[in-house]
């Protein structure tokens, strides 16, 4: 059975179900932030700037040396898929294999 004292406690710690006030995260889960969202153009101008050195999916082939931004130098190993969703697979040495869509990466060819 619950007692009068434990029904005010629980309405304390979890709120009534009628509340109609914001309750907070959950500890540790940062609340969303519309100020921290991107558009759909934001994301364009932001791939529209990686430069002119950023590798062309129809030149990537098997054997091909490329450079990326955080993994280093690698060699194509393998490609799978077609259009823009071309999938390299890249042997890094310092880090392995990779799969990589050749259509959103940031591969240049070593210079």
């Amino acid at each position: 059975d619950i007692n009068a004292s434990d029904a005010a406690l629980a309405v304390s710690q979890f709120g009534s179900e009628s509340s109609e006030e914001e309750k907070p995260a959950a500890p540790g889960i940062p609340k969303p932030s519309f100020a921290s969202m991107m558009t759909a153009a934001d994301l364009q101008k932001k791939h529209a700037n990686l430069g002119a050195d950023r590798l062309d999916p129809d030149a990537c082939e098997v054997g091909l040396k490329v450079e990326h931004v955080e993994y280093g130098v690698g060699e194509v190993i393998a490609m799978t898929g077609s259009g823009r969703k071309v999938t390299a697979t890249i042997n890094f040495p310092k880090v392995g294999n990779k799969r990589i869509c050749l259509a959103f990466s940031n591969l240049r060819l070593p210079g």
